[in-house]
């Protein structure tokens, strides 16, 4: 696999979340064919699946959110941004997710 691997990243603890969305009714690997779900199975993984719909948008996104074990907590506050998002987006909700997402400055 290769080093910019969201998978890989996440199975060599670079990375504590991983996050895929699409539109519905798109239908495409949004993982990119990187096998989360083997991993889901196997247990060393946990996925979350949820929707959102703004506003202003007549489509609803589909999220897939894997975290490592002990990181769950991410993929719950990471759709409770989404939710309050639908509404509003601004610079300290981008600080949240990128927290979220494990990145440092």
């Amino acid at each position: 696999m290769k080093r910019n691997n969201e998978l890989q990243m996440m199975l060599d603890g670079d990375k504590p979340m991983s996050v895929f969305y699409r539109a519905v009714p798109e239908r495409f690997d949004e993982k990119g064919g990187q096998p989360f779900d083997k991993f889901v199975k196997s247990g060393q993984i946990n996925r979350i699946t949820f929707y959102t719909k703004n506003k202003s948008q007549n489509f609803r996104i589909f999220y897939t959110v894997y975290t490592l074990y002990g990181e769950e907590w991410r993929a719950q506050m990471y759709k409770n941004l989404k939710k309050v998002g639908q509404n509003i987006w601004n610079e300290d909700l981008q600080a949240i997710e990128d927290l979220l997402y494990g990145y440092r400055k």
